[in-house]
């Protein structure tokens, strides 16, 4: 029996000692694998099958708005689907921005056998024209260099540029989707020196979610400025769900804990990714909107406002703009309106056009947080008013 059991526990030993090679060896290929489409920037995230790539570019063919525009698309990685999707569909002008300058030369390689498309290159990580460091000559002659190949449109023109990413989870553009989003608008910075651009982005279930309650009235209080701005300048849909193993590295959301949250009729799971087109709104620029020179203090009111949504509506305002208050109870608002009851965006919109037409708002606290980005609040008495 003891040799029984001696020769039962060394088959065991060699069967555990051979699972763990076999982990090691898969943990190896997939570290291998993982190490190709890491440049010295980060990692770019592909779609592994060439038919779901076909499909998301025949989608953005499909719901973009104008179908002679160039299409930019942004660090797609070593694998070529989405750059063979995009010459199968038939795009006329395309444009590689790649991280690394080897796999770059790869894509064009595969360009040359489309020769009714033209496809150019460029060593370029879009998603950083806002977030690295621009003030450095050789930045700032790359964007100089990658921007005057476009041709630039009136806003009241088609847009010029549609825009194709997979937003990577953990960089600083994917913890800060919206605030890229709404600063190159507002600023009419990088591509939209050019006009109007057409967003196609893959975005994670954390990004989707508050998307999804920047929207709805009743998940005001969840609000926070820079979704709220979003849906204020841009329109957006989903086009297409697919989930998180479809993309090489897995884009698994590890931040969003629940296996799928509901609002309304949408759903949002944790192992799918989203594909939203956000377009700048046909009607931003008109009068009943917002005019171009007020984009930039109305999220700048916005984000003072909602800094403590707890706080009452006039006394908060009239901290913003001293003597708007009479405006505001002639529009319905009390003393005891909180911010926290407003009720949507376009409420917002309206409440800002409101202060921005009074006399008061020249010279005010707020017009001086937009022109020099300096608060200049004066002190509360009742722990109310206290500035930030």
């Amino acid at each position: 029996m003891q040799l029984n059991a001696l020769c039962s526990f060394h088959s065991s030993f060699r069967r555990v000692i051979l699972q763990s090679r076999v982990l090691s060896v898969a943990r190896f290929t997939c570290l291998r694998h993982l190490k190709t489409n890491i440049s010295d920037k980060g990692i770019c995230y592909s779609i592994l099958d060439a038919g779901v790539a076909e499909t998301v570019m025949k989608l953005v063919w499909e719901n973009q708005i104008n179908k002679s525009s160039t299409l930019i698309i942004s660090n797609q990685g070593k694998n070529p689907h989405i750059t063979n999707a995009a010459l199968k569909v038939g795009f006329p002008d395309i444009i590689l921005t790649e991280k690394n300058s080897d796999v770059l030369k790869g894509h064009l390689k595969i360009a040359q056998k489309f020769p009714a498309c033209r496809v150019k290159g460029r060593v370029l990580n879009l998603f950083d024209w806002t977030f690295t460091n621009l003030l450095t000559e050789e930045n700032l002659q790359q964007e100089m260099n990658t921007l005057g190949q476009f041709e630039q449109n009136p806003w009241s023109d088609d847009p010029p540029l549609t825009v194709f990413g997979i937003v990577t989870p953990g960089t600083v553009v994917g913890q800060n989707l919206f605030k890229y989003l709404t600063n190159q608008l507002v600023t009419f910075g990088s591509l939209y020196t050019k006009g109007s651009v057409d967003w196609f982005l893959f975005i994670n279930p954390m990004n989707y979610q508050a998307l999804v309650k920047g929207k709805l009235q009743h998940h005001f209080k969840t609000y926070r400025p820079q979704p709220i701005m979003v849906n204020i300048l841009y329109d957006w849909k989903v086009l297409l769900k697919l989930p998180a193993v479809s993309f090489w590295p897995p884009l698994y959301d590890v931040k969003f804990k629940k296996e799928e949250v509901k609002y309304g009729s949408t759903v949002i799971r944790k192992n799918e990714i989203y594909l939203v087109q956000f377009t700048p709104k046909a009607s931003l620029f008109q009068e009943h909107l917002l005019e171009v020179r007020d984009i930039n203090a109305c999220f700048m009111f916005l984000e003072q406002l909602l800094a403590n949504k707890s706080r009452r509506l006039i006394p908060r305002i009239e901290q913003m703009v001293p003597g708007s208050g009479i405006e505001l109870i002639k529009m319905g608002y009390t003393m005891v309106t909180l911010v926290a009851d407003l009720k949507s965006p376009e409420e917002m919109v309206h409440l800002f056009k409101a202060i921005r037409n009074l006399p008061e708002f020249q010279a005010s606290p707020l017009e001086t947080l937009v022109l020099h980005g300096k608060e200049e609040y004066p002190q509360a008495e009742d722990g109310v008013l206290e500035g930030h």
